[in-house]
């Protein structure tokens, strides 16, 4: 079984390259890259195994990776979820109270004062 280092170059990126297409290009049932199509098909094409598992961190290094797509849940009301964000969510949504402030902070947690003496630090 062949692991995750053993698709490199030119064959690499004809793989990344099907990932482009729809799974039914190359004769899937539907359109969805699963983690078992994608190493089914670099079989196919290079005879390279990758198991499930190893294939996850060969696309991960490569910023890929196979997805099912986010399902809407079978009850949403798109139109009430429209309605409510035309009417209800400014009214409810927090916003800062009369006696907040800003503060600017960098990375390191500290208070920066944009306004203080230029030329000198503490």
């Amino acid at each position: 079984m062949g692991g995750p280092g053993f698709l490199t170059g030119a064959p690499e990126c004809q793989v990344l390259g099907c990932l482009d297409r729809p799974p039914t290009a190359y004769g899937f049932d539907t359109d969805l890259w699963t983690a078992r199509r994608v190493p089914e098909r670099i079989h196919t094409r290079f005879g390279v195994r990758f198991h499930p598992s190893d294939l996850r961190e060969w696309l991960s290094a490569r910023n890929d990776s196979p997805q099912k797509p986010a399902r809407p849940a079978r009850q949403r009301d798109q139109s009430g979820i429209d309605r409510w964000v035309a009417r209800d969510r400014e009214r409810i949504q927090k916003r800062p109270g009369p006696s907040a402030h800003l503060v600017p902070i960098d990375e390191t947690g500290l208070f920066l004062n944009p306004l203080g003496p230029r030329g000198r630090t503490r």
